[in-house]
């Protein structure tokens, strides 16, 4: 497991952290590339949080005459493992110190993996300033700037937020998604989910501090989607044309960090404008205070949707007593499931039969549960939302394979929403029961 970050003394992480950061072609393609370009015969090499060493070996071997490789956390013993394993001790000098405590000695080039999934997370300015004073006159820097952006992005499903929003075994849970919606998390998505061509949120130019971070952004949306929020990501040079980007569709150890808004179907015109800006008036923390506000309009300026949030926002109040919202009956919340479901609105329809399945009365028979959990499930199969048809499919089918409709699409579901191994096993398990499955998996 990883601990907090501390916000001035680096990252006291498990091997698992650096195993993510040695295992990303991307990172480690573009920092040996960089330094190859930048280090000449001879130079004096600053590596500012080491980790493993990586970096400072790539400068070595790229030609520095002396790297000092500056690591406060407890990965320095496996650093200097590292470094002399690979026979460059006579010139990687692994330092176990908070370079802010160091005295300076002139470098003629600074690298530095001080990128965060938005830059800021990784709580690396003071260390960044801290190694300007090393710098020589004429000196180098890698990277050598770094770019913020971002983008309104469509998904379907959004787990962090959505799994409070849908019902679970008929209980609701969605007190908890307001305070799920001031979060800012990391995804991996698409090309595709991008809905406008991205906006300049900032640029840093290490080593020197950040800016201030606060932007304006406009968007025109450009394609049709169901807006979920606001996704950034970095644009890195490193050294002259070596470019990290950690853009939607590249599969970097980074991805994006998401801003969530309010879920909000937009079409090609309508615009989305927004504020974004870290909060720099509270203590660090582990995790950046960004906030973002802001509105979604047609291009006709009817307003869709506005939204104000804060990462780390409030928790939810306590609900009151008796504060639960009223029941509509069973039967009315069935029929109004099976209408939007012959009217092709699958997504309408698994929220109605959502709310049908909560308001079942006590007691009521077995084989009716299984039928509205089955329907919910297919309901949610049909509207794209894979992942989340998988629960209520399995309490279908109550531990067995007797409902051949709900066997077949749990095979289905696993497999189309990222559960290959449960896939795998289900699929064995309907093939017993019923024979070929006619989607045509096949296990391995």
């Amino acid at each position: 497991m990883s601990v907090p970050i501390e916000s001035g003394g680096g990252h006291d992480a498990s091997l698992d952290y650096h195993q993510r950061l040695v295992a990303d072609p991307h990172r480690v393609s573009a920092y040996a590339r960089a330094l190859r370009a930048v280090v000449r015969p001879g130079d004096r090499v600053l590596d500012v949080g080491a980790g493993t060493g990586l970096l400072a070996m790539l400068a070595a071997r790229a030609g520095a005459s002396r790297v000092i490789a500056v690591e406060s956390m407890p990965i320095v013993d496996a650093a200097r493992r590292l470094v002399a394993h690979n026979g460059l001790a006579d010139v990687v000098n692994v330092v176990h110190a908070d370079v802010r405590e160091l005295p300076p000695e002139p470098v003629d080039v600074i690298v530095s993996d001080c990128l965060g999934r938005f830059l800021v997370d990784d709580h690396m300015e003071g260390a960044m300033l801290a190694a300007a004073r090393w710098l020589a006159p004429g000196g180098r820097v890698v990277p050598a700037r770094v770019e913020l952006v971002a983008a309104p992005v469509g998904i379907g499903w959004l787990a962090f937020v959505d799994t409070w929003r849908d019902r679970v075994e008929g209980l609701d849970l969605s007190p908890l998604a307001a305070a799920a919606e001031h979060g800012a998390h990391g995804v991996a998505l698409t090309p595709e989910a991008v809905l406008a061509p991205p906006a300049a949120v900032g640029a840093w130019t290490p080593p020197g501090p950040w800016p201030a971070f606060d932007a304006a952004l406009h968007f025109t949306v450009a394609r049709p989607g169901r807006l979920r929020g606001l996704a950034g990501w970095m644009r890195v040079e490193l050294a002259p044309g070596v470019v990290l980007d950690t853009a939607p569709g590249v599969e970097s150890h980074w991805h994006q960090l998401l801003f969530p808004v309010p879920p909000t179907d937009v079409v090609a015109g309508d615009v989305v404008t927004a504020r974004l800006a870290l909060d720099t008036s509270l203590p660090p923390a582990r995790n950046p205070r960004w906030t973002w506000r802001g509105e979604v309009r047609r291009a006709s300026g009817e307003r869709l949707a506005t939204f104000d949030r804060r990462a780390d926002g409030p928790p939810p109040a306590p609900a009151a007593p008796g504060d639960a919202a009223p029941r509509e009956p069973f039967d009315v919340l069935h029929e109004r499931g099976v209408a939007a479901f012959e009217a092709g609105d699958h997504r309408a329809a698994s929220e109605r039969f959502a709310e049908a399945l909560a308001a079942l009365p006590p007691g009521s028979d077995a084989e009716t549960w299984a039928e509205l959990q089955e329907n919910l499930g297919l309901t949610r199969a049909l509207a794209g939302r894979y992942a989340a048809a998988v629960e209520p499919l399995l309490s279908a089918l109550d531990g067995g394979m007797a409902r051949e409709q709900s066997a077949r699409l749990l095979v289905d579901c696993c497999f189309r929403g990222g559960r290959a191994q449960d896939g795998a096993r289900y699929l064995a398990a309907y093939e017993r029961a019923f024979g070929a499955h006619p989607s045509g998996w096949r296990r391995g």
